[in-house]
């Protein structure tokens, strides 16, 4: 069934309103049901008409127990103030406010946040006569907001911490990569001179063998090249000596704790 055109209207309308009685219906309805904060408002900032809502939220079970006061009965002097200069403007401008988030803080201390909007209330002369206005309750959501922003706080403060444990950790790993390198280099530098040494005390024995021996510490200049060799052998042990103590044990763990050397640094 198709729906009927108002007359006038231009668009297809499932009803209509037929008169007065019906108007007032309907505004009963929505100043009952709807969840919004419904309400009007003379010159001087009073309230003429409110709904449930709005008494619900000033902690009133009775509409009417709004009829007459400001928000200054319901409101700390900040918030009411900065609502009465608002809807003063309207009065004195006709300019309307659209959409403004406002906190409020309550008589009792308690504060909740509201999206606003309100606009000039003509009479039928067209006078501006006071305001009307609806304002959502968006305490929960604001409160969310603000969760949110602790929570992203912490988690940057877990990242940086994480991000510092991980340096942390490349550190620790560079020095036991490089302790790695030096007790390697150390448990090669004891086989090496393992290995020298053997072939050192032979030669030392070799000396002192020609040393005993008449003919050779007869012989011209021998006694120089003997004593060279000899002094060749014990720089050779010394050498062999400070590598055999640079493989030892605690000498090893000196090179653990130690902070590894920058690139290019002696």
């Amino acid at each position: 069934m198709a729906a009927k055109e108002s007359p006038g209207s231009g668009i297809d309308s499932p009803f209509t309103i037929s008169g007065p009685d019906e108007k007032r219906r309907f505004m009963d309805f929505l100043l009952e049901s709807m969840p919004d904060q419904i309400y009007f408002k003379d010159r001087e900032s009073r309230f003429t008409c409110v709904s449930r809502a709005v008494a619900e939220h000033l902690g009133k079970s009775d509409p009417r127990e709004l009829i007459g006061k400001t928000d200054f009965d319901f409101f700390d002097e900040q918030t009411a103030r900065v609502a009465f200069d608002d809807e003063q403007i309207i009065i004195a401008t006709g300019r309307p406010v659209l959409g403004k988030v406002e906190r409020g803080t309550h008589s009792d201390g308690h504060y909740s946040w509201s999206l606003t909007t309100k606009l000039p209330l003509h009479d039928a002369s067209g006078a501006i006569i006071g305001i009307g206005g609806i304002s959502k309750d968006i305490t929960a959501i604001k409160e969310m907001e603000a969760q949110l922003v602790k929570a992203n706080g912490e988690l940057a403060s877990r990242q940086q911490a994480l991000e510092e444990a991980n340096a942390q950790l490349k550190t620790a790993q560079a020095q036991l990569i490089e302790a790695e390198k030096a007790q390697l280099t150390a448990r090669l530098a004891f086989g090496v001179a393992h290995e020298i040494r053997n072939p050192l005390n032979i030669l030392n024995m070799g000396i002192e063998f020609l040393s005993a021996d008449p003919v050779v510490s007869q012989a011209v200049g021998s006694t120089g090249i003997l004593k060279e060799l000899v002094d060749a052998i014990n720089r050779a042990e010394s050498v062999v000596a400070r590598l055999m103590e640079c493989s030892q044990p605690e000498h090893i763990e000196t090179l653990r704790q130690s902070p590894p050397r920058a690139p290019g640094q002696v």
